[in-house]
């Protein structure tokens, strides 16, 4: 999950992977890039491939990867994760306090932060966003509602939560607000918390809290699915999505960071992501020029591929970068121990001695993984194998 991240951070911020050489899609790619200051370009689209369709990018109903990837390039919250270190870091607060008890946190948000521009809006233009739009992302948050998935965030922990949660069932609207929640000004809002919570702004860097304007969940309620509306460096207009083939993030005009050269972000003019869920289809499309990064290699293909990135090498894929490093993910087996013969604990425990951990490592991983557990019916996976094309700029 980290190195994900750390991967679309990169092309919001900084990174522009792209394609060089002599491949006609190549040179179409780079042929327009534009000098900036300190080296960097601006220009180019980059090609990627997510192996499974998006479910919803809606912040409140966000609850797997390929989701979150596409979305956290369209919203923003007010914390966000150093993709290095993975710690919490300022989004789009500009700074915030925290009182002596540890339970009121008051939060001023950085003025000129300007939504996309989009139809939900009255004349089509993004409008600033203010301590207001915060609250109702909160409170909405704080909603019982078939399209939030992720009252967890704030349940038992913000002041009012869980009595506004229980009083919107049914459909119900609350007489009142959420206890915890309070509009200070039109860029400050405060949050105060049942009790002191060491995690509360790792919860506000999570995709649930992203914020988005009244006026989008207004217009596209549950078609909030695909009309995302956020404050990110890119935008999704529905015009670009063609449901479970592609999806394609234009570069945010109006995008409200920076880089330390003053260059306005981000570089790319878009980012184009394919869903094909064959790996070997995938790599097929990779070596044709159509795709600018493929994240995890066919396990078949593997071996082949680390032997001819290697330095000094010369085949087929030698032309290519080759990104590894160990991933921090576990896959396990369960067994149900509630009925039949796995009630037996010694049934289980031959199963678990029967299986041959480094076999499952060596031929049917066949390098992909990184260790076997060899303490449990489980195998620590893997080294991220990430293939990319020259990332060297004429």
């Amino acid at each position: 999950m980290k190195q994900f991240s750390k991967f679309f951070i990169l092309i919001a911020f900084g990174g522009l992977i792209s394609a060089c050489g002599g491949d006609k899609a190549e040179q179409s790619n780079t042929g327009k890039l534009k000098s900036a200051s300190g080296g960097k370009y601006f220009g180019g689209v980059f090609r990627i491939n997510e192996s499974e369709y998006i479910k919803n990018l809606f912040p409140h109903h966000l609850t797997d990867a390929y989701s979150y990837r596409v979305a956290s390039q369209i919203y923003e919250g007010l914390f966000k994760f150093n993709v290095e270190t993975l710690e919490v870091t300022k989004g789009l607060v500009e700074d915030y306090q925290v009182d002596e008890t540890g339970t009121i946190y008051t939060f001023q948000l950085k003025q000129g932060v300007y939504f996309h521009d989009n139809a939900c809006f009255a004349d089509g233009r993004g409008r600033e966003l203010t301590a207001q739009d915060v609250k109702y992302c909160f409170t909405m948050l704080c909603t019982k509602d078939i399209n939030n998935q992720n009252f967890s965030i704030f349940q038992g922990i913000l002041k009012g939560a869980d009595a506004y949660y229980k009083a919107s069932s049914n459909n119900n609207t609350p007489s009142f607000d959420v206890e915890g929640i309070r509009v200070k000004g039109k860029y400050e809002i405060q949050l105060e918390l049942v009790k002191p919570n060491s995690l509360i702004t790792v919860n506000l860097a999570r995709p649930a809290c992203f914020i988005y304007p009244k006026e989008a969940a207004e217009k596209y309620g549950i078609d909030m699915r695909i009309n995302a509306v956020g404050t990110g460096p890119f935008s999704l207009d529905v015009d670009d999505v063609e449901e479970d083939i592609s999806i394609i993030l234009k570069k945010n005009p109006n995008y409200h960071l920076k880089d330390e050269h003053g260059n306005q972000l981000p570089y790319l003019d878009a980012v184009s992501i394919q869903f094909i869920k064959d790996k070997k289809t995938e790599l097929f499309e990779f070596r044709k020029g159509n795709l600018d990064m493929i994240y995890r290699l066919p396990t078949e293909y593997i071996i082949e591929i680390l032997e001819e990135t290697m330095p000094g090498a010369n085949g087929e894929y030698s032309q290519f970068q080759l990104q590894r490093s160990p991933e921090m993910m576990t896959q396990f087996l369960t067994l149900n121990n509630q009925s039949g013969v796995f009630k037996d604990k010694n049934v289980r425990k031959a199963f678990n001695f029967a299986i041959d951990r480094t076999k499952i490592l060596d031929f049917v991983l066949n390098g992909e993984g990184y260790a076997p557990g060899h303490h449990a019916l489980r195998l620590r996976f893997s080294p991220i194998t990430i293939l990319n094309r020259s990332t060297d700029i004429p």
